[in-house]
């Protein structure tokens, strides 16, 4: 009885105090002026007068938006918004334009994009040759020992050439004399266009590695193609010669030229050395994309563990290495498919890689910048992952089970996917664009076009709920720029063409920004912090200058970016 009669003295006290004010500090601000500086905290940011598109749960449209630290304040009407302003806040007028949430792509090769605009933009070389994905696609050998004259003719004397090509193989046809007469004294290193692998030499290029004579992979006298051993030495000479500040500053340039685009984050495959050069860019605290990559090299998962999620909000490890690379057969533009067998051959390999994947599952990482083209490839990958569900090792709140390309799947593994939680992200390039070697003219005559007409069934994921995204797989100014995979998800045509594939797949305005936006922030665990535009998230946004919602569908691609903002901070500006 004490206890509570001493108790209730006490919250009596307490009562009275405050209302005579006893109870307050003396040091307590009495008004809004007299708090310190470091409390009242306005926003750095607003942005008002414009239309919003915030694609939250209910796909609201907000005139104005704050920000503050990095991250969305508020969201809402301008009224309300811009009484938050404050005496150092820069308020920017929209005048009526659309803004989006950052633009996200879930298959993008930046980081080999970043070596194409370098080795073949760095000299102003003026190439015969076709500039297609990551390099040069020539016609003949002839042609390509044109363009080899042009390189070394553009380059300092007894400097490194090296030219990045789709076709590099075609310079076997020539000899070494012949590639010696047009290479001068500069060392000549053609490389396959995909992570700079070298495939023809010249002399000059041999002294300079000075790889021993007798090495595995050695060209035959007077030949110029290099394998095996002898080209893994090369290239590590070829990566060591690169000077260091001359990599940053092509990872920083073409970071700036996709921020045009209003490109914030990919996710991405990546060598030691990209990282490398991501790593000190990272301290420099200079990205201006989001990075999410595939461990650059090889896992022992047993005694490595799960390091899947290491790293912040700019640069973090998604996933495993090179992720699942399923084998296809070449006659089938690399699908493994019913409709065009593959053979032994090209299947040989997937035993061993079919085993790396489910270790790479069970022990909980997540698997990014897959490649599984072809029915038959997403059905086994789906055992896979079935298989690595039922039987973990590792448990991770975070892993990702996702599924790239994803052109070609059969009705009974569309329901497989929504049971097994899998996200698909669809690649578009192939059927709606003619532009490169492998386009949607290819694809019809080889599969045929009532069986074109079902691929990328995006409408059929969306109606059991699954939430699929849509990458470029490149980053070409053609097809690159993310409003293009908008634009095809939702209009289905052909660049070029009035050919409109899969009709009844068309998505809406919404879901294909969802599929750009909060869809792909959830392909690698990142929804809660990106992908709409929402108190709380990291502010990444792209602002338009037309209207997203009503452009006519086939010129969204057209749309201009005029600003694009990543953690708050402006990083292109028309």
């Amino acid at each position: 009885m004490s206890r509570t009669v001493s108790r209730l003295s006490w919250v009596w006290f307490l009562f009275l105090t405050s209302l005579t004010g006893f109870a307050q500090s003396p040091q307590s601000a009495t008004s809004l002026e007299e708090l310190p500086s470091e409390v009242l905290a306005y926003p750095e940011i607003i942005l008002f007068n414009g239309q919003i598109l915030t694609v939250d749960d209910e796909f609201s449209i907000a005139e104005a938006v704050a920000i503050r630290a990095g991250r969305f304040l508020a969201v809402g009407e301008d009224a309300r918004i811009l009484k938050m302003t404050g005496p150092e806040t820069q308020t920017i007028n929209l005048e009526g334009k659309t803004v989006v949430p950052g633009l996200v792509d879930t298959h993008y090769h930046l980081g080999d994009y970043v070596f194409r605009h370098m080795l073949l933009e760095e000299n102003g070389v003026q190439w015969e040759g076709k500039v297609e994905l990551l390099g040069l696609l020539w016609k003949d050998s002839d042609e390509a020992l044109r363009d080899i004259k042009r390189a070394q003719e553009a380059a300092s004397p007894g400097e490194l050439v090296r030219i990045p090509a789709r076709n590099a193989g075609i310079v076997g046809n020539v000899t070494r004399r012949q590639l010696d007469a047009v290479s001068g004294e500069n060392p000549v290193v053609v490389v396959a266009a995909a992570q700079l692998r070298p495939v023809a030499v010249n002399t000059k290029a041999l002294e300079w590695a000075a790889i021993p004579s007798g090495t595995p992979g050695m060209p035959a006298d007077d030949r110029v193609l290099i394998t095996d051993r002898a080209a893994r030495l090369l290239a590590e000479h070829v990566i060591e010669s690169m000077p260091a500040e001359k990599v940053l500053f092509w990872h920083k340039k073409t970071m700036g030229l996709v921020n045009s685009w209003g490109l914030t984050m990919v996710v991405t495959r990546i060598t030691a050395d990209q990282f490398n050069s991501l790593r000190e860019i990272w301290l420099q605290d200079e990205l201006t994309v989001r990075w999410r990559v595939g461990f650059p090299g090889p896992v022992d998962f047993p005694n490595t563990g799960n390091i899947s999620d290491i790293g912040d909000d700019w640069l973090r490890i998604a996933g495993a290495g090179g992720g699942m690379a399923v084998p296809g057969s070449d006659d089938a533009m690399d699908h493994w498919t019913t409709k065009i067998p593959a053979t032994a051959d090209e299947l040989a390999g997937w035993p061993q890689r079919r085993r790396e994947i489910l270790e790479a599952l069970r022990y909980g990482w997540s698997t990014p910048n897959s490649h599984i083209k072809g029915n038959i490839a997403v059905r086994v990958v789906l055992d896979l992952i079935e298989e690595a569900q039922q039987n973990p090792i590792v448990k991770s709140s975070n892993q990702r089970f996702t599924m790239d390309h994803m052109m070609e799947i059969d009705d009974e593994d569309i329901s497989r996917i929504g049971q097994l939680g899998v996200i698909p992200s669809s690649s578009l390039k192939n059927i709606f664009s003619d532009l490169h070697g492998e386009g949607s003219s290819i694809y019809q005559e080889v599969f045929g076009a009532d069986y074109v007409n079902e691929m990328l069934p995006l409408q059929k994921y969306l109606e059991i709920g699954i939430h699929p995204t849509v990458e470029a797989d490149m980053g070409d100014e053609a097809l690159g720029k993310p409003l293009w995979t908008v634009e095809k998800a939702i209009c289905r045509c052909v660049d070029g063409s009035d050919r409109i594939w899969g009709r009844e797949q068309k998505v809406s305005r919404q879901d294909a920004l969802r599929m750009k936006t909060i869809w792909a922030a959830a392909y690698v665990g990142d929804e809660k912090k990106l992908g709409s535009i929402e108190a709380g998230k990291l502010a990444d946004l792209v602002v338009l200058a037309g209207d997203y919602l009503s452009v006519p569908e086939d010129q969204i691609s057209e749309l201009e970016v005029t600003l694009t903002m990543v953690g708050g901070k402006v990083v292109y500006e028309r």
